[in-house]
């Protein structure tokens, strides 16, 4: 029987790297011969933005036709394009140039393209079971005492949620928490703390990115030009969000001690999805180690982005395209998971 699962699962890695190949070669000769189309011949009278027009204009239409990747994903990246090519003319982000944002009006305001950001990364993390490795390898590391046991959940939640929508954050830890309570005594008062911790500690730590929850990005969009920017709103509300949550952590422990010497926490390794129709956790078809990889990689490079702005002046808003467009061209994100967004 395991012999046979082994070969399966040869055999679907198999049909999938050949697939990938397959879509990585129409991708690259897309772009090759959208590339010779514009920029080759020289076309009395068109202007650099109308030869960059024609290149997006090109490669989107052998991206289509050649079906390298999905339709929808077609159309985010030519909006990134428009971006970086139309938007930034040279590749120069230090003129402060707003004209990129005309390629974001007639969707919608370009604040609205931060949180749209947040939620795909939220939904990659969550298809990938990446946010749980990560939640795992935390409470794993501290321990089983029940101080240490609050600490990291608190400091998961907190950190997700200053990139991730705080509802998306709480639902994520639902799947961690579940077999964590269900692991203590039903007369342990801390059951109620490490509840009224994770809820809190994703409130609070929202508070400390423009993207954590909607009333930031609101008031961003009030100030206008006066706003701080990413990094500026972080230095402004990060320092009284850790004080707050560590002293709601601590207040929680003083409030809810813990009956119990140690929680056991071995449950967790089983932990793959939270079926909410069966009230059981359910393992699910693991992705491609190299999509996890990816999603990984997209989450750092996004975030140094975001916090390095005033190095490269690239605006937080374009820089929010990045996840948008690699998850849908990676087929990490698929047209479902977007209409669920």
């Amino acid at each position: 029987m395991l012999d046979s699962r082994r070969q399966i699962r040869k055999l679907i890695d198999f049909n999938f790297n050949h697939s990938s190949a397959q879509a990585l070669g129409k991708f690259a000769l897309s772009f090759l011969l959208a590339w010779i189309g514009a920029f080759i011949p020289e076309y009395t009278g068109l202007s650099p933005a109308g030869v960059s027009t024609l290149f997006i204009l090109l490669f989107a239409a052998f991206l289509w036709v050649s079906e390298a990747i999905p339709a929808f994903s077609v159309s985010l990246l030519v909006i990134a394009l428009e971006i970086i090519l139309l938007g930034f003319p040279g590749f120069d982000f230090s003129t402060g140039s707003k004209a990129w944002e005309s390629y974001l009006k007639p969707w919608s305001s370009p604040l609205v393209f931060l949180f749209f950001a947040g939620f795909v990364m939220a939904a990659a993390a969550s298809k990938t079971k990446l946010d749980l490795w990560l939640a795992k390898r935390i409470l794993f590391f501290v321990g089983e005492r029940p101080k240490n046991v609050m600490t990291g959940l608190v400091a998961i939640t907190f950190l997700l949620s200053m990139f991730v929508s705080n509802t998306a954050t709480t639902a994520m830890m639902m799947a961690i928490l579940t077999p964590i309570l269900a692991g203590m005594r039903r007369d342990n008062p801390m059951q109620t703390g490490i509840l009224l911790a994770v809820t809190a500690a994703a409130n609070i730590g929202g508070m400390g990115t423009i993207i954590g929850t909607p009333p930031n990005a609101i008031a961003v969009g009030i100030l206008g030009a006066g706003a701080p920017s990413f990094v500026g709103w972080i230095v402004l509300a990060l320092p009284p969000a850790v004080f707050l949550i560590v002293l709601v952590r601590w207040i929680l422990l003083y409030l809810y001690p813990s009956n119990e010497a140690t929680i056991d926490i071995g449950a967790l390794k089983e932990v793959e999805h939270y079926d909410d129709s069966t009230k059981n956790f359910t393992p699910i078809p693991s992705m491609p180690s190299w999509k996890k990889s990816v999603v990984a990689l997209t989450f750092i490079a996004t975030i140094a982005l975001w916090l390095t702005g005033p190095v490269h002046h690239i605006p937080t808003t374009v820089v929010s395209m990045l996840p948008v467009v690699v998850f849908t061209i990676f087929g990490i994100l698929d047209s479902d998971d977007m209409r669920t967004l």
